[in-house]
């Protein structure tokens, strides 16, 4: 496949598992850089992990309905109230 995604940035929420972690590989493949928002940051940096394992750049957003969102690249963390 060629979806001429390379260096794309693309969210994806519920990228940790599912269907939205295969999303998540087929844009890495595919070139794109993706953002994996999840409510879990383990699940959200193990597939990153497995992105970064393959040489292909990828990063992770903690987000929850609750109110506070969380963004992580590697091992950086902070937390920024959503309104």
């Amino acid at each position: 496949m060629n979806l001429q995604l390379t260096d794309k940035v693309i969210i994806v929420t519920g990228g940790a598992k599912g269907i939205g972690e295969g999303i998540v590989q087929v844009l890495a493949a595919e070139g794109a850089i993706p953002v994996v928002v999840g409510r879990n940051e383990t699940d959200n940096q193990r597939v990153v992990a497995v992105i970064e394992a393959a040489g292909q750049q990828a990063f992770q957003v903690v987000a929850d309905r609750a109110g506070s969102i969380r963004k992580s690249s590697q091992g950086n963390t902070s937390t920024v109230r959503a309104h």
